[in-house]
């Protein structure tokens, strides 16, 4: 049979509009028919230390080639599941600002040997992209308050133990440097 395919990478936008169901103009083709659609893949995330590291393994790599929706400039080790992050301040129509919490770590496929920059290397490097991602891949997360992020906005990040929406000891902060929707590309057969 045949099974749609899209390129992961995704196209910077001005404001990426966050909803339970994923970011508006986002299509994930698998989380779409293997997991129905399921609010806990909504938004991924992915931060520059994880990206740094592939690039310091040789792989030219630019925010938004994994697939991601949101890069974060926040340290690796402050995140897991669990996690909330809540951009800072109230959006510009009054609501409440966008809040994710993130629900689990991604687990590379093998379609990301097909990403542009990662396609023309050699067989044997191509092909051990996939599992050069393990623990580099990012996370999944669910939106607990729907809205708009905007590049650099500030995000406070709590950890999994905080359930409170009061913020008074913000242990870190990160700042959004990146985020885009992915748009379906292509058709591959299977």
């Amino acid at each position: 049979g045949h099974s749609k395919w899209t390129s992961p990478v995704k196209p910077a936008v001005n404001a990426l509009q966050v909803r339970t169901n994923g970011a508006v103009g986002d299509y994930n083709h698998y989380r779409t028919y293997r997991y129905s659609g399921t609010p806990d893949r909504a938004i991924s995330i992915l931060t520059i230390d994880c990206l740094a590291a592939l690039q310091q393994r040789g792989y030219s790599l630019e925010p938004g080639d994994l697939g991601e929706n949101v890069t974060l400039d926040a340290p690796e080790d402050v995140l897991g599941v669990g996690v909330r992050l809540r951009a800072l301040g109230r959006g510009q129509d009054g609501a409440e600002s966008v809040e994710l919490e993130i629900t689990e770590a991604m687990i590379p496929c093998m379609n990301l040997e097909f990403i542009p920059s990662i396609s023309v290397l050699p067989d044997a490097r191509r092909r051990a992209f996939p599992r050069l991602c393990r623990g580099l891949r990012g996370w999944h997360t669910r939106v607990l308050v729907e809205g708009t992020l905007h590049e650099d906005d500030a995000l406070a990040i709590l950890p999994a133990e905080q359930k409170t929406h009061g913020f008074p000891d913000v242990p870190a902060s990160s700042r959004v440097r990146r985020w885009g929707y992915r748009k379906q590309t292509s058709s591959v057969g299977k």
